[in-house]
């Protein structure tokens, strides 16, 4: 298990619930390979090209899905519990 460098928390949907994650080294190299291999496999490195193509947009959110859910893995504690 990687040594936890930081722990961010932060409020979503208006102050209901509080968000916990665990910032590690390790963390930081899996978000950066996994964004390296989309900029790679989509061939795009530029802002434009991003904004631009169907592909990207598609496939953006699916990365940005696999990011929160394997590599954030973020804890939500709501208000009410």
């Amino acid at each position: 298990m990687s040594e936890v460098c930081t722990i961010h928390k932060f409020e979503i949907y208006d102050g209901d619930a509080t968000v916990t994650v665990e910032r590690t080294m390790e963390k930081e190299g899996e978000v950066f390979t996994r964004l390296m291999n989309w900029y790679r496999k989509n061939s795009a490195v530029v802002g434009e090209v991003i904004f631009q193509s169907d592909r990207c947009q598609e496939t953006a959110c699916e990365l940005l899905a696999d990011l929160a859910d394997d590599v954030f893995q973020f804890e939500t504690q709501w208000k009410d519990d």
